[in-house]
């Protein structure tokens, strides 16, 4: 166990910064231009709005940005935070009405070439909408894989772990004893409230049998900091939290979260597949908060554990997450660590 006081700072290991007027105007032109390949409704115009309010610091007139053709929307991306600002946007709106539509994802890829952001899911996204569920659905589950390290033999791990301990195959008392010993610390304190994460959720500690492995620990880690639930709705506001945080292949966890509780589509078999989980405003406020974190929680880059004594509420401020700033969504948040 680590000293009450953790290291003495937290290094920017994820040197983020908020998207520009500029970033947003080029997200939202862009995310509406996908909305108008097959029409924009009334979720759509939620969502543009959102974007507007919860991501431009500056008043964007979001109507008059959206009424750029899509072959007027031209932009050098310079910097990671705008491209990943675009790629964000464009997905809100491939999956504001639950399915992944065709349309919608043709003209996403289309914009993201021009803009010079375009990424793999997009062409997973492809198949799914072509009807290749389990094809595109696989490439997503293994990006999402490849995203639990910082480099290949720690992903390599993971996944082992992962494997071995789900399937019975190891199982490591002390590493679980290690964690059953967090629920003795104060409340409050980030250790004590990852065990509770594990005990209101009925989740195995790692260690134990049947386990996915430590690996995943960062991920709810970042439930706990971002105070957003594993209930359907608050683990696509985690995704969006990763997404401005999460330097490798940052999108494969909110897109596992969308496909199974927006789309309906079933990826992980533990779960009920849903659809309309997505609060347009909880869902832009998540991304902001996540480029706002100076640092990737992501397996071997932040440990968590030298941190382990730290209150939640200061350990949120070392590493400038901020609060909330949308209304509260219904069953998406963790009071006891807000």
């Amino acid at each position: 166990m680590t000293s009450r006081e953790g290291p003495s700072h937290i290094a920017s290991e994820n040197p983020q910064r908020l998207p520009t007027k500029r970033d947003v105007e080029t997200s939202i032109a862009a995310m509406a231009n996908v909305a108008k390949s097959d029409g924009i409704s009334a979720v759509d115009e939620s969502l543009l709005e959102a974007a507007r309010r919860y991501l431009a610091d500056d008043d964007i007139d979001w109507r008059k940005v959206a009424e750029r053709p899509a072959d007027e929307i031209s932009a050098t991306l310079e910097s990671d935070v705008a491209k990943r600002c675009v790629l964000f946007l464009m997905t809100a709106a491939i999956f504001a009405h639950g399915s992944v539509q065709l349309p919608r994802v043709e003209a996403s890829l289309k914009i993201a070439r021009a803009l010079g952001c375009h990424e793999g899911f997009l062409d997973d996204l492809l198949d799914i909408a072509r009807g290749r569920e389990f094809i595109g659905a696989m490439r997503i589950r293994a990006k999402l894989m490849s995203s639990h390290g910082t480099s290949r033999i720690q992903v390599l791990k993971g996944f082992w772990d992962n494997m071995s301990g789900y399937l019975g195959l190891s199982t490591d008392p002390v590493l679980a004893a290690s964690y059953h010993k967090l629920g003795l610390l104060e409340p409050g304190l980030l250790g004590r409230e990852l065990w509770a994460h594990y005990v209101r959720n009925n989740l195995r500690f790692p260690g134990e049998k049947g386990t996915t492995g430590e690996f995943i620990v960062s991920h709810d880690v970042a439930h706990v900091l971002s105070a957003y639930s594993t209930e359907p709705a608050g683990e696509i506001l985690a995704g969006a939290f990763t997404v401005g945080y999460k330097a490798r292949n940052p999108f494969a966890p909110l897109l596992l979260v969308l496909l199974q509780f927006q789309a309906g589509i079933k990826i992980d078999f533990r779960s009920e597949a849903l659809t309309g989980s997505l609060d347009p405003a909880g869902y832009m406020d998540a991304f902001r908060r996540g480029l706002e974190c100076n640092a990737d929680l992501t397996y071997g880059s932040w440990d968590w554990r030298h941190y382990a004594e730290v209150p939640v509420a200061e350990l949120r401020e070392r590493l400038a997450i901020p609060p909330q700033a949308a209304p509260a969504v219904a069953g998406g948040t963790y009071q006891e660590v807000l």
